[in-house]
C-alpha cells in the first residue's frame, strides 16, 4: 500500500476506489482511518472522518486491534491524547497485533504512547 511509502494521498485514493468497488472491506476502512489521522498534510488530515470509520468497524468487531489503533490515532489527531493512550493500550492487549511491524501495527505502539503522553503527535 502506498501509505507505507508516505504517499498518503495516493493511498487514500486507492482505498476510496477499493471501497467504491467493495464497500464491505473492513481493512480498507481501518487503513483509511489510520492514514487520515497520521498524515501531516492538512488538506488530507480528517480526524473526524477517521474516528467515524474506526467506530463503524469497532461496532462490528469490538476486538479488532487495528481498528482500536485507528481510533487511537484519530483521537490523538484531535489532540485527545489521554483517550488515544487508553485505546492504544486496549489494542496492545492483542499479542498478534503487537508483532505487526507495518506502519499501523503494534510494533509502533510504545512509540505512539510515548509521543501522546508527552502531548505530541506520533509520526512514522
Amino acid at each position: 500500500m502506498k501509505g507505507y511509502l508516505k504517499d498518503y494521498g495516493q493511498a487514500i485514493l486507492d482505498i476510496n476506489e477499493a471501497l467504491r468497488i467493495s464497500p464491505q472491506l473492513i481493512r480498507a476502512r481501518i487503513d483509511k482511518a489510520f492514514l487520515l489521522s497520521i498524515t501531516e498534510d492538512p488538506e488530507l488530515r480528517a480526524p473526524e472522518v477517521a474516528l467515524g470509520l474506526a467506530k463503524e468497524v469497532l461496532a462490528r468487531d469490538p476486538t479488532d486491534a487495528h481498528a482500536m489503533n485507528a481510533k487511537a490515532c484519530a483521537l490523538a489527531a484531535q489532540k485527545n491524547f489521554a483517550s488515544a493512550v487508553e485505546w492504544q493500550k486496549k489494542a496492545s492487549e492483542n499479542n498478534e497485533w503487537l508483532k505487526d511491524e507495518l506502519i499501523g501495527g503494534g510494533y509502533h505502539a510504545a512509540a505512539r504512547i510515548a509521543a501522546w503522553e508527552s502531548g505530541q503527535l506520533w509520526r512514522p
